[in-house]
């Protein structure tokens, strides 16, 4: 039974309705990032509150602009092709990523003093393809500095209970960052009613062509949702030279199949196979939340095997 005053504390923090509220906590839950009455207060206080940065409407308009950059080329070669159909899903795509890879950034100024420059600001992608951090520059520096390590940030969304990332990338990268951005669905239409394309372009036209009657352009404007702050929690890192080929997983065994709810290091599909012989499983074997990973080689972690602490990050930045 979900604890009322526990949703409650949630939406107040996140400003979320009541309903993703509980889809939040459901996850964190699962996920492994509290357990308990005791260790939801400690997580409340000293996990997520210190770790959700909100992000405004010039956050998103600046990533927004940024990802439609950085898709030309893919405009340029697929428009009139079979994939035209795809821009709009990869624009919308690519802004989720790089709206997760600004909250990072704000985080990195709020908590620490650092400001920082991220790959998309200057230089093509390739140029540093296994960070998404470029530089830094700490209090009291007079100029950014190019990082030591590399930091590879990975956004989900509200209902995000893994962190995975495909076997032959996860060593590119020093550290691997995990950001739960809260976002709409249908984001860049918020976007686009805040720019007013919809209301002076798109539904002036209607009205004017009589599609709409001005009453009813009105009232489909006024049900697209506005563009408010978008929390971002910033839920945790893996250092990548920490795992090789181990791997570590807890579960729970039901009458004929077997959920995983914790995994922590290597995966590949055939390790599911020796978890159904350890386990003496007749059915599946299939992880919490999203049953299978597309991928046959990855790192996998569930988000409460993720290092979050106040030394875990500043252990992290002693290391950039």
């Amino acid at each position: 039974m979900l604890n009322k005053n526990h949703i409650k504390k949630i939406s107040n923090i996140l400003n979320l309705n009541e309903k993703n509220s509980e889809t939040f906590y459901k996850k964190s839950l699962l996920s492994g990032e509290f357990s308990n009455e005791s260790s939801f207060e400690d997580w409340i206080e000293n996990r997520l509150k210190k770790n959700v940065i909100f992000l405004n409407k010039s956050d998103y308009e600046e990533m927004c602009l940024n990802s439609l950059k950085s898709l030309r080329n893919f405009a340029e070669t697929d428009f009139g092709s079979s994939r035209q159909r795809d821009f709009n899903q990869k624009w919308a795509d690519t802004t989720r990523g790089y709206l997760g890879e600004k909250a990072f950034q704000k985080f990195l100024l709020k908590r620490f003093e650092i400001k920082s420059q991220l790959k998309h600001k200057k230089g093509e992608l390739s140029d540093f393809i296994h960070t998404d951090i470029h530089a830094i520059k700490r209090k009291g520096e007079k100029k950014l500095q190019s990082l030591r390590k590399t930091i590879s940030i990975k956004t989900t969304k509200l209902n995000g209970m893994w962190l995975d990332i495909p076997g032959a990338q996860f060593h590119h990268s020093d550290y691997h960052v995990l950001i739960k951005l809260i976002l709409e669905q249908n984001h860049m239409f918020s976007f686009f009613k805040e720019i007013s394309i919809f209301k002076d372009k798109l539904l002036r036209r209607a009205v004017e062509k009589g599609y709409f009657k001005k009453h009813e352009a009105d009232n489909f404007f006024n049900t697209i949702p506005s563009l408010d702050k978008i929390p971002a929690y910033i839920t945790g890192f893996v250092k990548s030279q920490n795992f090789k080929s181990n791997y570590k997983y807890k579960g729970k065994k039901g009458r004929i199949h077997y959920t995983i709810t914790s995994w922590r290091g290597k995966y590949k599909r055939s390790f599911l196979t020796e978890i159904k012989d350890k386990e003496s499983i007749t059915g599946n074997v299939n992880f919490q939340g999203i049953n299978k990973f597309s991928h046959d080689d990855a790192y996998i972690f569930n988000t409460g095997n993720l290092n979050w602490s106040d030394s875990d990050w500043k252990t992290l930045i002693k290391s950039l």
